[in-house]
C-alpha cells in the first residue's frame, strides 16, 4: 500500500463455537496502532456474540513509511483461550515514480561570514501530470577537503515549505527547502564544499546538489572593502560576493582616497 494511504479493509471472523453462553467481547487492541486500526467490528455489540454465531472485525492499514509492517491484534473475550491473537501484516510502497527540477544546482552561497548562519533556497517542482513527488531522505554532507570539524550545513525545516514523508507535492506544484551554512571558524578566505542528496519517487532519485560557498570574517558583508580601479580601498562598492577579490579585509580599516589603505590579518 502506498504510504500515507489506507487499504480496503481485512475482514476477520470471530465465531462462538459453543453451545450455550454468549461471547463477550472485553475488548480489541492492536500492537501498531500508527500504521493498523480497527475500522469497523460488530463483535462488540450489546449482549455478546450467541452460541454458534459471529461477528466480524475489519482492520485497515495505513503505513506511515515504507517498508514491510507486522504487528499483532489482540481480542479479549470470556472464552477460555483468550486472548486470541491475529498477526497482521503490510508492506509500504513508495507513490509511482513522477518527474521533478530542483534548482538551483549548485546552490551558491556566497561569501557567508563565519559562525553566522546564510541561509539560501531550493526550488522544487514535480513536473510530472499524475503522482505526488515524495521527498523520503534529505542527506547533508560536508565535503570539504580536509575539514574534520562538524557540518556546517543544516535543513531549516522551520523555513522549508515541503511536505515530509509520506505526504507528497501534488503534480505541477512547487516548494522550497531552506538550507543553512555556518562557516566554522577555521575557514576565514576559504572555499566550502558540500551536497544535499534526495532520494524519493523522482525517476532521477537519488539526486545530488552540490553546495558551495566561501567563508570570511565576521565583518558585516556590506561594510567589506575592495580595491577600486585606482588602487584605493573602496568602501562604497557594493558587495558582488566574497570570492577572488582581491582587497577582502578580515580585519583593520578601510579609508577612501588615492593608494592603497586596506590593511590585512
Amino acid at each position: 500500500m502506498v504510504e500515507g494511504n489506507t487499504s480496503t479493509t481485512c475482514v476477520y471472523t470471530l465465531n462462538n463455537t459453543g453451545f450455550t453462553n454468549h461471547a463477550i467481547i472485553g475488548g480489541i487492541t492492536i500492537d501498531d496502532t500508527l500504521n493498523f486500526g480497527v475500522f469497523f467490528t460488530d463483535c462488540q455489540a450489546p449482549g455478546g456474540i450467541p452460541a454458534q454465531s459471529g461477528c466480524s472485525i475489519n482492520v485497515s492499514f495505513t503505513p506511515q513509511s515504507t517498508g514491510a509492517f507486522t504487528t499483532h491484534m489482540h481480542v479479549f473475550d470470556n472464552a477460555s483461550s483468550s486472548p486470541q491473537t491475529v498477526t497482521l501484516t503490510g508492506t509500504g510502497t513508495l507513490p509511482p515514480s513522477t518527474t521533478d527540477t530542483i534548482a538551483p544546482n549548485p546552490l551558491d552561497f556566497g561569501g557567508s561570514p563565519v559562525t553566522v548562519a546564510n541561509e539560501q533556497f531550493l526550488t522544487v517542482n514535480n513536473t510530472g501530470f499524475t503522482n505526488p513527488l515524495v521527498l523520503q531522505t534529505l542527506t547533508l554532507t560536508d565535503t570539504t577537503a580536509g575539514y574534520t570539524g562538524g557540518n556546517e550545513f543544516t535543513l531549516v525545516p522551520g523555513d522549508s515549505s515541503c511536505p515530509t514523508e509520506p505526504a507528497g507535492l501534488g503534480p505541477g506544484s512547487s516548494c522550497v527547502l531552506a538550507i543553512d551554512l555556518t562557516p566554522d571558524g577555521s575557514h576565514v578566505d576559504s572555499s566550502i564544499t558540500g551536497t544535499l542528496v534526495i532520494t524519493g519517487n523522482a525517476t532521477t532519485s537519488p539526486q545530488t546538489i552540490n553546495l558551495t560557498g566561501y567563508g570570511v570574517s565576521g565583518i558585516t558583508p556590506d561594510g567589506d572593502c575592495f580595491t577600486a580601479s585606482d588602487g584605493s580601498c573602496d568602501a562604497t562598492q557594493a558587495n558582488p560576493g566574497f570570492s577572488g577579490q582581491p582587497c577582502l579585509i578580515d580585519s583593520g580599516t578601510c579609508t577612501t582616497g588615492a593608494g592603497p589603505s586596506c590593511t590585512y590579518q
